[in-house]
């Protein structure tokens, strides 16, 4: 093993099961840790970092400047990509009403369009970078995702929505949103999880603007006319996120995502579990306002569940960002998991009047908050940002069964002419259940790089 810059304070050798082999544990004179693995098989040590000092990335990132004009592009994409995704509850719960004779599971399958098909989009995203740019490549899906909401307005029957909504949003939604997850990495490294949860924090600011302008114009001037004002809004946002959200790095040569990043069996372990936690996520964005008007609660209470759930997660986007740079992203990304699983088991399920709801609306929003801003920072720090693009395109993939099944799987347990909250037993310990597995799989998965407790990994 080569020796760091710098004198070796101690270095001392443990035996691991990791990868059948040894591993040895080096101390550097800045008290950074880095374990080497190797092979019985023969081959060349695996290095893996796991401090500031010693990331993936070596060179000097910008940590500001442009950088921050890229973050406030990235920001308004998110909240026009994910977080118009995670308004569907207030449309779920529109649907139902409009279409009496349509079951949970039918019209939750639009929901599940648009979020499975958002982030397989991310495939196209990554050829159509690398051959046009990014800024053509958020030109083209804001105009779609524009689109798609004109067409939205036109429509009067459920199947409509499955194509103008789930389909043609769901695709321009995703080509925006691998571009506000993936460029701002480029630009800060050191900063690295506090900039991923400032672009997080906009899908939280479009989870509470989406619903209320979206139940505020429905009441004024009717549903097509909502989506048309709501595009309209769009429209500018998709146009100053294009002009300035532009990449860093030079063009990769490879038109299609890099598959040789799937060799690496820890980072498809990571992918794995983080697409069981959308199991348990989407649930929750697509059912608690249905939960809260079978319950019979006050109509404010089933209209700014989702809207205080989204602010909520404003914060969980942001702060851990801060905690995340001193003390690491996977120390602060897997038990959040973990605590909103417990919290969905815990409040949500017995839940049966206004204060539960609230408090548990505010309580999840800070807990799964930093599951969308933490899990790029960790894939930057640990593997580097040279195949950021192609990490985080195969991250959200493995998330597209989630995306097409978890809504349909969790408004099965829902009867359709099921009195009050009959079903919502089952779906709410099926969302916990995923939620929390996927947080325990987190903590495997950092096992496998350190077992120390106090570890920055």
């Amino acid at each position: 093993m080569e020796k760091a810059v710098g004198s070796i304070q101690q270095t001392k050798r443990v035996d691991s099961d990791y990868g059948n082999g040894d591993c040895d544990l080096e101390k550097t004179v800045n008290g950074v840790e880095t374990v080497d693995l190797h092979n019985d098989h023969g081959g060349t040590a695996v290095k893996h970092r796991t401090g500031h000092e010693m990331e993936k990335d070596k060179e000097e990132f910008p940590e500001g400047g442009y950088g921050w004009l890229v973050l406030a592009g990235s920001f308004l994409l998110l909240s026009t990509s994910f977080g118009y995704i995670s308004t569907f509850g207030v449309y779920q719960k529109y649907y139902q009403q409009a279409f009496p004779d349509s079951d949970s599971s039918t019209i939750s399958l639009i929901g599940s369009l648009l979020a499975g098909i958002s982030y397989l989009g991310t495939f196209p995203c990554v050829y159509l970078k690398s051959k046009l740019g990014s800024r053509v490549t958020i030109a083209i899906g804001g105009a779609l995702s524009v689109l798609s909401l004109m067409l939205t307005s036109l429509g009067h029957k459920v199947w409509h929505f499955y194509l103008t909504q789930g389909v043609l949003y769901g695709l321009g939604g995703g080509l925006c949103m691998i571009s506000g997850l993936t460029i701002p990495p480029e630009w800060f490294k050191v900063r690295r999880a506090v900039a991923g949860g400032i672009v997080a924090a906009g899908s939280s600011l479009g989870g509470v603007v989406w619903p209320i302008a979206f139940q505020r114009l429905v009441d004024e001037v009717g549903f097509p006319w909502a989506n048309r004002i709501m595009g309209f809004c769009m429209l500018p946002i998709f146009i100053f996120s294009a002009l300035v959200t532009k990449s860093r790095l030079p063009a990769s040569k490879r038109v299609i995502p890099n598959f040789g990043v799937l060799k690496d069996w820890k980072f498809s372990w990571f992918a794995f579990w983080y697409a069981l936690v959308f199991f348990g996520y989407l649930p929750v964005m697509f059912y608690l306002p249905l939960y809260c008007q079978k319950l019979n609660l006050d109509q404010t209470v089933s209209q700014y569940a989702i809207v205080v759930l989204n602010g909520s997660s404003l914060i969980g986007r942001i702060v851990p960002g801060f905690i995340a740079d001193k003390i690491g992203r996977v120390n602060v990304l897997a038990p959040s998991l973990i605590i909103a699983g417990i919290l969905q088991f815990a409040l949500w399920l017995p839940a049966r009047g206004e204060v539960p709801i609230w408090l548990f609306a505010v309580l999840w929003g800070i807990a799964s908050g930093c599951f969308v801003s933490m899990a790029p920072a960790a894939i930057g720090q640990l593997f580097g940002v040279q195949d950021n693009p192609s990490r985080i395109t195969f991250i959200m993939i493995s998330a597209v069964p989630a995306g097409l099944a978890a809504s349909t799987i969790s408004g099965s347990f829902l009867p359709i002419d099921g009195i009050g909250i009959e079903g919502f037993d089952k779906l709410i310990c099926f969302s916990a259940a995923m939620m929390t597995g996927g947080g325990l799989g987190v903590v495997a998965f950092r096992c496998f790089f350190t077992r120390k407790l106090f570890q920055f990994i």
